[in-house]
């Protein structure tokens, strides 16, 4: 139990300070370019956009490979149980914050809207499964050698960036390729974990 704890208020931590540090970055542009980044510029695939993302994962591998690998010495099955729960509490966090920050959002989220209801589920989804595949990686052992952060953020960092530029595409077969993707993860994510079931147990 206190482990679980710990995993959702490092979740709530790790998530602040990717939100901090694009803050920071949005200030940079705003002052040096002259562009105010809103949260409508999120609807867009920009460089900021691209940026928010290998903020978000970065920040995502330091809470589970050095504070929840090294500092609470998580490893085997319950190291990546938890990296998962990470990614959930993470995901319920961003969500938690979009709906307080953008008032039509609240709206829309009173009455129901079927398809802010899907963009918030799959938005916690994608959190959960790119921290559990970085979670899988790390206990795996998947990769190694030169540049081995940068191998286990690749994969993790691309569904992301796919997953934001499905989003912005609105319509039901933007839907339906949206869910695709996130099966596909997830399939890739049970792979690895059943590849390693022993490394794991």
């Amino acid at each position: 139990m206190a482990n679980i704890i710990k995993t959702i208020l490092l979740a709530a931590i790790a998530a602040a300070i990717a939100l901090l540090v694009e803050q920071i970055a949005a200030t940079i542009v705003s002052i040096y370019w002259h562009k105010e980044i809103v949260f409508e510029f999120y609807h867009q695939l920009t460089y900021f956009l691209v940026g928010a993302v290998i903020i978000e994962e970065i920040s995502k591998y330091w809470a589970i490979a050095f504070v929840m690998r090294k500092k609470f010495d998580l490893s085997g099955l319950k190291f990546v149980l938890l990296s998962l729960l990470l990614g959930v509490s993470w995901g319920v966090f961003e969500v938690a914050l979009i709906l307080f920050s953008n008032q039509g959002y609240r709206a829309e989220f009173q009455s129901a809207s079927s398809q802010l209801l899907f963009s918030l589920a799959a938005v916690i989804s994608v959190h959960s499964l790119t921290a559990f595949l970085i979670g899988s990686f790390i206990s795996a052992e998947t990769f190694s050698g030169r540049l081995k952060s940068v191998k286990i953020l690749f994969f993790p960092m691309l569904v992301h960036l796919l997953f934001n530029f499905l989003m912005i595409q609105k319509g039901d077969f933007t839907n339906y390729l949206i869910t695709l993707s996130l099966a596909i993860t997830f399939l890739v994510g049970i792979i690895i974990f059943a590849f390693n079931f022993k490394k794991f147990a």
